[in-house]
């Protein structure tokens, strides 16, 4: 009789067989470091390519030998749609519900269930907000994600991004909550917990001139460069509460629209936990340009610290030294992987070390801001201060 382990794996490899890996049947539509992806030609490839073509770096323009990963050494990330698939094997899967437990992952959503298999396997079924199998090999370095229908967007950046940020580490480019804009062709970066405001000085920032869009809630510092740290884009929906998106009153009107059953987020808005949730392609009108294909020398790093209590704003300018303290304790602490995607060890002191030995060389500018979440003003003073100090 065979085990629960040696069923999983049954499954597992008859799902695996059935995604044609053959080129002429895929689309290679994605090459970041260490990560490769295909896609079914019923997906809309031309939304899912620009949401993470910011995380496409141009080797003309960044050629750096470093970032050549070898094919062995890199994640392939299969998204498939395959109705029949998925209803097939999600019987097989109630057949070993005894084996199985929650995954909760995406909000409000507690029906996922997880099974393991050998050498570290994993298949996820989903049930809810969309039905599909999700199928983990680390010792192949390979993720299979099948749909029952359209592709949840949301969940294709889950997929996509863990694999890849867990190989940027081995390239000492190391993930951390924070947000950015590009200024003279230098990253201002917020980094902050949740709920400090990163999103809304994002947003206030690319309102002003000269102050464009990289990315929202999510970036990657990369500690390789001995002329000083550089930041990457990691593609990240915006999550805009109604005080955000009042500062368009053309969005805001749009918003006002939105058809709060909407899941589709090719079609605009989804709203979801209290806040509306859109994507970069969907998104440009009021974005403006995404500058996010390059890595960009950090110039200045702020600490937002947003409060809902009215108050005048107060900016601090911190030294080199509390500032490299500050980031390094981010970089070393956030850790904001998913509870079903086992992930290779690492030296979680590694990124503190570096990040020091760099700033001894190059010191990083950096401010403590504290403002009003609806005081759009504040950002005015930002924006001075900034200039004053970079003048």
């Amino acid at each position: 009789m065979c085990s629960t382990n040696e069923r999983v794996d049954r499954i597992i490899a008859s799902i695996a067989n059935s995604i044609p890996i053959d080129t002429e049947l895929s689309h290679y539509i994605i090459n970041t470091i260490g990560l490769r992806l295909h896609c079914s030609p019923g997906i809309n490839t031309d939304f899912v390519r620009e949401i993470f073509e910011p995380w496409c770096y141009d080797q003309r323009i960044y050629n750096r030998s470093l970032y050549e990963s070898p094919l062995n050494e890199s994640w392939s990330v299969y998204l498939w749609t395959n109705s029949r698939l998925v209803n097939q094997h999600k019987h097989s899967v109630a057949l070993l519900s005894g084996a199985t437990t929650s995954v909760q992952r995406w909000r409000g959503d507690d029906q996922h269930l997880r099974l393991s298999g050998s050498s570290g396997a994993l298949l996820v079924l989903h049930e809810k907000p969309f039905e599909g199998i999700t199928v983990y090999l680390p010792d192949k370095k390979t993720i299979y994600s099948v749909f029952d229908n359209d592709p949840n967007i949301s969940h294709c950046e889950h997929v996509l991004k863990y694999p890849s940020r867990t190989q940027s580490r081995l390239y000492d480019i190391w993930d951390c909550h924070a947000s950015a804009v590009l200024h003279n062709d230098e990253a201002v970066i917020f980094v902050g917990n949740r709920r400090s405001g990163k999103t809304t000085c994002v947003i206030e920032m690319i309102a002003r001139e000269s102050y464009y869009y990289i990315a929202n809630d999510l970036c990657a510092i990369d500690l390789t460069a001995l002329e000083g740290i550089y930041l990457h884009a990691i593609p990240h929906m915006l999550r805009l509460t109604d005080d955000n998106i009042s500062k368009w009153p053309d969005i805001a009107h749009r918003a006002l629209k939105v058809d709060r059953d909407n899941e589709d987020y090719t079609k605009g808005f989804v709203f979801c936990g209290g806040k509306y949730e859109i994507y970069a392609p969907v998104a440009r009108d009021f974005i403006g340009e995404i500058v996010g294909s390059i890595p960009y020398p950090v110039k200045f790093v702020i600490f937002p610290h947003g409060s809902l209590e009215p108050s005048a704003p107060v900016i601090r300018e911190l030294s080199s030294d509390e500032t490299t303290r500050r980031l390094a304790q981010q970089l070393c602490s956030d850790r904001p992987l998913p509870d079903w995607l086992a992930v290779e060890s690492y030296d979680t002191h590694r990124p503190k070390r570096l990040l020091l030995e760099l700033c001894a060389k190059r010191p990083l500018h950096g401010l403590d801001f504290q403002f009003h979440f609806s005081d759009s003003s504040a950002f005015d003073k930002l924006t001075s201060v900034l200039g004053y100090l970079d003048a």
